[in-house]
């Protein structure tokens, strides 16, 4: 039997659910408590909230939201933030099960014709392909986020050195290199799925465009410009509210940087200049034919 040591009171009724109850059944109980605090969050900024939240149910009103973007860029972070300002259900589930897994759309292609059966309010997050067409386009929302190039690879680079291979992990001869022979590991890369995601969905003309910078320095004015055109019926007290409540610090505990083999160790702009060597910097320039360069001064990144 699990002996437990000496507990204020004031914690003492948390750390027996805590030991007592099955790991399920706290899941469900944290899942509740997060739950009931974002309802209150919106009520407290805008009154008038829980009006439109009831009206859009009965009325069956649709929105469905797609966050598309390639890999290290900041999506699950601007996918957590739209969830919870819309209050937009996570319709994963809802998903043909060969084109997700983890909670994600798969990378490739994909004719987005099975959006249209999604009902509600509801949002998505992935890799996959954006749409190829307008009418594709039309089953949904899309809106895409984009990083420097160059913070994506240092991203890569711990977290392929970090995860199991069955995961996505390069192993552990990718691990034992040093950070910046990682990058170049993956500036040669035959098979550069970074970079073209990247450049397929920096390009696409069918989603709306954030950049992971702008939402790290400016991010209830970046939610902001996206309320209109995702018709997000919310006020900016709210905006402003969902942002304290996604603070780095106040979710992780840490600082961006800290505590290098996790998931959410990153977040720093401009982070590449800590690895790249010059020798790196010329890789990066001629790598894939020129294409890592090119997408860099199209996103507006300079030296």
């Amino acid at each position: 039997m699990t002996q437990l040591g000496p507990v204020p009171s004031a914690q003492w009724g948390r750390v027996a659910l805590r030991h007592l109850l099955p790991a399920p059944l706290r899941r469900r109980g944290r899942q509740l408590v997060a739950r009931g605090g974002l309802l209150w969050l919106h009520l407290r900024a805008n009154p008038a909230w829980l009006a439109h939240r009831l009206g859009r149910t009965l009325e069956g009103s649709r929105r469905v939201v797609v966050v598309g973007s390639g890999h290290r860029v900041g999506s699950t972070w601007l996918f957590n933030l739209l969830r919870e300002l819309g209050d937009l259900r996570n319709a994963i589930d809802e998903v043909p099960p060969h084109l997700h897994r983890y909670g994600a759309l798969l990378p490739g292609s994909t004719d987005y014709h099975w959006l249209a059966a999604i009902r509600g309010w509801a949002i998505l997050k992935g890799h996959a392909d954006p749409p190829s067409n307008a009418a594709q386009a039309a089953q949904g929302q899309f809106v895409t986020i984009y990083r420097d190039p160059r913070d994506v690879l240092v991203s890569a680079a711990f977290q392929r050195a970090r995860l199991p291979v069955a995961q996505g992990g390069w192993g552990e001869a990718f691990q034992a290199l040093s950070v910046a022979q990682r990058i170049d590991r993956l500036l040669a890369d035959p098979c550069p799925t970074l970079l073209d995601e990247l450049e397929r969905w920096y390009r696409t003309p069918f989603a709306l465009r954030v950049s992971y910078e702008a939402l790290h320095k400016r991010p209830a004015a970046t939610l902001a410009g996206l309320v209109e055109p995702l018709a997000l019926p919310v006020t900016q007290r709210q905006i402003e509210a969902l942002v304290a409540r996604h603070d780095f610090f106040r979710v992780t505990g840490r600082r961006p940087g800290e505590a290098a083999e996790s998931a959410t160790r990153k977040g720093i702009i401009g982070d590449w200049r800590n690895h790249f060597t010059p020798a790196t910097c010329a890789h990066f320039r001629s790598a894939q034919g020129g294409r890592w360069g090119q997408i860099l001064e199209e996103m507006g990144y300079g030296w």
